[in-house]
């Protein structure tokens, strides 16, 4: 399975390691040409996402410990410095 592939990318890299195998594949393109996206400057647990339609990043929260924690931080495309790509 070709996919267990960039999941371990992904989890190298500490990034989301979910969705389909194209969200997986083009999450793992997005990092090498980008750099990976840090953990949300807000809260510090979620992992921001980024949406191509209008340039911005989000939060969606996280999981800590059995409760779900609501952050819906965005940023703008300069105020996040992506990481390099391992």
């Amino acid at each position: 399975k070709f996919y267990v592939i960039f999941l371990l990318f992904l989890e190298k890299n500490g990034q989301a390691k979910t969705g389909s195998k194209v969200d997986l594949v083009a999450r793992c393109a997005d990092g090498k040409q980008f750099g990976r996206t840090p953990a949300c400057l807000k809260c510090g647990g979620g992992k921001l996402r980024f949406d191509r339609t209008n340039g911005t990043y989000k939060c969606p929260g996280y999981m800590e410990d059995t409760d779900f924690v609501h952050c819906n931080a965005t940023f703008g495309f300069d105020e996040v410095k992506r990481q390099d790509w391992i």
